[in-house]
């Protein structure tokens, strides 16, 4: 039969391991944390840069449009 003391000695033991699992899976989720913080900040950069292309795109459209409008009056008034 076990005495008090060496029962609650594998008690302690018990809930040590358990802080243990604990404390490693805490670790783990911080580095997943950090690892998605990253992907987010690399998203917010990647979104940066699509905006200032979506930009110059429609920039880039308008000229055209003038273009084209410029062309057709040209070629109205030759008429």
């Amino acid at each position: 039969m076990m005495s008090e003391c060496e029962t609650l000695s594998k008690m302690l033991d018990e809930i040590l391991r358990e802080i243990k699992v604990l404390d490693h899976r805490l670790s783990n989720m911080e580095n997943q944390f950090g690892l998605i913080k990253r992907d987010i900040e690399s998203l917010d950069s990647s979104m940066g840069e699509i905006e200032e292309n979506i930009s110059s795109i429609n920039d880039t459209v308008s000229t055209i449009e003038v273009n084209i409008n410029s062309m057709v009056l040209d070629s109205l008034n030759d008429l």
